[in-house]
């Protein structure tokens, strides 16, 4: 493979932080990198790591190694429809859908591993130690928790004007915090039985759910989550418990405490560590040195349990 041409769907943070990535993992390895951007309005872009800009759409013959779909969630489902078979392989930033596109892009009858669904917690050193390292059959109970002040998300823009505070963009607690879910069905595997209640409990100007709570039942562990948007303080993290120890996995501060043996594990990681361990991971599936982890089929099983169903 000495040449791989990608081109990005959206051209936000986001975007150029995977285009950034991609550039500096590339520039490693002998190979070609052409990276195309599709933007919905035309304006004077300069970006040395892109080479080149398109705006509307695609030309009808265009064909990609690989077609990053980064732009906002309520648009994926008519980019996947509309450019699917313009690639090898789709990489769709989560969650894959809005709900109410989930039985449409069932309906396409696409591969279900030419899709990956971003989901880049999965990579960080800490839940990669949990999940190599700690024997989870013998877990009892998981406590999980991600909280977080909306206001304070975006530094510089108008929270209620933002994709999370608004429901036909595909906000709201549930889906946004998919990574929660992503992660916990990752090292857990998929549960037996769910219950939940969400809603809007606080004066944040959204029309969306601010505090989901779940339960999850497996055969021999009981899942508690919760995530809103209402924290002043932040927090990520969950709890192990075993019969003979507890398990503190903090995701922020990076750093895995176990209480009854007195002992902490901290990991030095910055965001494009593993943003780029999920990149890399990704090329190895479109490579078929690996298997797709998070396909199609996949990632609508976790956007289903974020909705309380099996």
């Amino acid at each position: 493979m000495k040449e791989l041409k990608v081109c990005f769907i959206g051209y936000g943070s986001i975007a150029k932080r995977h285009i950034s990535n991609l550039r500096r993992l590339f520039s490693k390895k002998k190979q070609t990198l052409i990276i195309d951007v599709l933007r919905h309005n035309k304006s004077i872009d300069k970006d040395k790591d892109v080479d080149n800009f398109f705006y509307k759409q695609l030309k009808k013959d265009s064909f990609y190694d690989l077609i990053f779909i980064t732009n906002s969630t309520s648009l994926h489902y008519e980019t996947i429809k509309k450019y699917h078979n313009n690639a090898q392989m789709l990489f769709v930033e989560k969650p894959l859908v809005c709900y109410n596109d989930i039985n449409k892009i069932k309906k396409l009858n696409i591969n279900s591993n030419k899709i990956y669904v971003a989901c880049p917690l999965r990579y960080k050193k800490i839940i990669q130690y949990i999940k190599q390292n700690i024997c989870l059959n013998d877990a009892i109970c998981v406590r999980a928790i991600c909280s977080s002040y909306l206001p304070r998300w975006r530094q510089g823009a108008d929270y209620s004007k933002t994709y999370s505070a608004i429901k036909k963009l595909g906000g709201g607690v549930r889906l946004d915090l998919i990574h929660e879910w992503d992660y916990l069905y990752y090292l857990f595997g998929k549960p037996q039985n769910i219950i939940y209640k969400y809603g809007k409990f606080s004066s944040l100007k959204i029309n969306t759910e601010d505090i989901a709570t779940y339960i999850a039942e497996y055969k021999n562990i009981l899942l508690e989550l919760h995530i809103d948007y209402i924290g002043r303080i932040y927090q990520r993290k969950f709890d192990i418990y075993f019969n003979d120890e507890i398990i503190c996995v903090d995701l922020y501060n990076n750093c895995i405490r176990f209480l009854i043996k007195d002992k902490q594990i901290s990991f030095k990681e910055e965001r494009d560590d593993f943003q780029t361990a999920e990149l890399k991971h990704f090329i190895d599936i479109y490579s078929k040195k690996t298997k797709n982890d998070n396909n199609l089929n996949q990632s609508i099983n976790t956007i289903n349990l974020t909705r309380g169903k099996i």
